[in-house]
């Protein structure tokens, strides 16, 4: 979003192009910007909640199965 944002300004901004040119890259600038804040906005409203408690991250737990004999096939093509 960056990205597109820092490149979109300088075509926006660019005198070497027709003004058709810049003024449709700068209706796709404010459209960026207008995302930029929706993200900002919803990154916001997760953290909030995560902190009130009424959000929570799920756990996974991690499984090793290069490690178990049971599992792994050359562990246990040795064992039998």
């Amino acid at each position: 979003m960056a990205l597109k944002l820092y490149h979109m300004k300088i075509e926006a901004a660019r005198e070497t192009v027709t003004d058709e040119h810049r003024c449709k890259c700068s209706e796709k600038l404010a459209r960026l910007e207008e995302q930029l804040g929706d993200l900002k906005n919803c990154l916001a409203e997760l953290l909030e909640q995560l902190q009130v408690g009424t959000r929570r991250f799920k756990i996974y737990r991690q499984m090793k199965m290069y490690n178990d004999a049971s599992l792994n096939p050359q562990l246990y093509a040795k064992a039998g």
